[in-house]
């Protein structure tokens, strides 16, 4: 059941409806665990509100029930929840991981971490028809589209909420799809064909739209949105990860009494098995081989846990003091991960209100990671049209440039990887006031220990027999074979 989750991100501004929208997700969808699964899962559905329960009730009870619902969209998302778990129909063997992040435009840091959690995988965009005129909301919009890019997320679909507040008027929705999310999906994430990008108009507090077409809205010929939700596909080429070696990203870690430390984070690479040692870094710079007890997805003991999956796992004699989120666990004996000294990487300036020189020091956003880090040397810039060397060692940079720079952590130490060579660990934003000011790839790392005048090379074709006799020289190669 949980071989190959599907990871679904919540994007757009706040006050939109994103919560909601979960909400209902997984009370529609938690109907087959209702019938199938334990009596904890019973419980966790039963606590859901939802409309249907007082179907037959007074008006006054579904007053009641909007209500609820509208005091909620006052109450903004202030952290990132990444534990819902819903099962799609038609038998609820297909897993998707929702993760619900704040919409407000100073929690950057939480959108980045939430999104880059759904590598490759799928996003929902939620815009209220009644605010997302406003230039701060396009703003949140647009940086979250940013991050979503960086994740490599192509599978979107749009719902345009409170669609009550205008009457369902199918010229509210197409004023606020053609002049404001086309343009944005086109320029930002690449989509060339809108066409394939479902736009559902909602009311999520009515349920218009939601489970079946609305009667309100009859003009719009498309799916509901629980139908879009079923139809979601899988990440394509998901097979070498599971032969790659081990990367776990901590989300966060828990002392829970009579058990001991448990760490929540999310499988990039490889399998994972109870009984089994993996190395964890901790603050202090050194690192420990630890026993992994049992292993946990949605409160549910499983034997093994694969790429792509939020999981729990229970390491023996570890203080919850010493590991923090944006820490990578690996196999001690399977090229394991090491903090970086410096690292080299390959960057598209977006937007500055300043030249960049040598000496800035922005935060940079690696996976779940947040660290501070200075410019160290500007190595070279890139003509976009040739893809040729322009000018070495350039004095700054500028707006659209793209140029091989080489950066260092300060104060915090960083744990990320060649992009060729772990994707989801060599992707990199850089961001100064809670503004984007670029977006690239790692292209070479030196970590502590390593001889700097050679760069980190692996070669990962010898894992599984399906690239057996393949020359290519990193994992990203055999992404891309997998793919043919």
């Amino acid at each position: 059941m949980f071989e190959n989750p599907i990871t679904l991100v919540m994007l757009g501004p706040t006050m939109s409806g994103k919560t909601e929208a979960v909400k209902i997700i997984r009370y529609y969808n938690s109907q087959i665990m209702f019938r199938t699964s334990s009596s904890a899962i019973k419980k966790e559905s039963e606590c859901v509100v939802r409309y249907d329960q007082w179907s037959g009730q007074s008006y006054r009870d579904k007053e009641l029930y909007y209500s609820r619902l509208r005091e909620s969209y006052q109450e903004p998302t202030m952290h990132m929840d990444y534990l819902n778990f819903v099962y799609l129909p038609p038998n609820g063997e297909k897993v998707v991981q929702i993760v619900d992040i704040g919409g407000h435009e100073k929690l950057m840091k939480n959108a980045s971490s939430g999104i880059s959690l759904s590598e490759n995988s799928a996003a929902l965009i939620v815009v209220s028809v009644d605010s997302i005129n406003f230039q701060g909301n396009q703003k949140t919009l647009h940086d979250h589209l940013m991050f979503a890019r960086v994740n490599g997320i192509k599978q979107v679909a749009v719902c345009v909420n409170m669609m009550d507040t205008k009457d369902f008027c199918e010229e509210e929705f197409c004023q606020v799809t053609e002049r404001i999310l086309k343009p944005a999906l086109k320029n930002i994430l690449g989509i060339k064909n809108l066409s394939e990008v479902p736009m559902i108009p909602t009311s999520l507090v009515l349920e218009e739209n939601v489970m079946k077409n609305s009667d309100k809205m009859p003009w719009y010929k498309g799916e509901p949105l629980l139908s879009v939700v079923d139809s979601l596909t899988t990440p394509s080429c998901q097979q070498w990860k599971k032969y790659a070696p081990l990367r776990l990203s901590v989300i966060d870690s828990y002392r829970i009494s009579g058990i001991g430390t448990v760490l929540i984070g999310q499988l990039h690479t490889g399998i994972l098995q109870p009984d089994t040692m993996v190395k964890v870094p901790t603050l202090k710079g050194t690192s420990q081989d630890l026993l992994v007890k049992y292993i946990e997805i949605d409160h549910k003991t499983v034997p093994n846990a694969f790429p792509g999956s939020v999981i729990g796992i229970h390491v023996s004699q570890l203080p919850v003091s010493s590991c923090r989120r944006g820490l990578v666990l690996s196999d001690p004996k399977n090229h394991p991960a090491a903090f970086t000294l410096f690292f080299e990487a390959k960057i598209k300036i977006l937007d500055c209100p300043n030249i960049i020189k040598e000496g800035f020091t922005p935060m940079v956003d690696c996976g779940l990671a947040h660290v501070a880090c200075r410019f160290e040397k500007l190595m070279y810039t890139i003509d976009a049209t040739t893809r040729r060397v322009a000018s070495y060692h350039p004095s700054f940079l500028n707006k659209n440039d793209l140029a091989v720079v080489r950066l260092r952590p300060i104060k915090k130490r960083f744990l990320l990887e060649r992009y060729n060579d772990f994707p989801c660990l060599g992707r990199i934003t850089v961001r100064d006031n809670n503004k984007i000011v670029a977006i690239g790839t790692v292209t070479r790392i030196v970590r502590e220990g390593d001889d700097h005048n050679l760069p980190t090379l692996y070669n990962f074709s010898k894992y599984g027999n399906y690239v057996m006799g393949t020359s290519t020289s990193s994992l990203r190669d055999i992404s891309i074979t997998c793919q043919h």
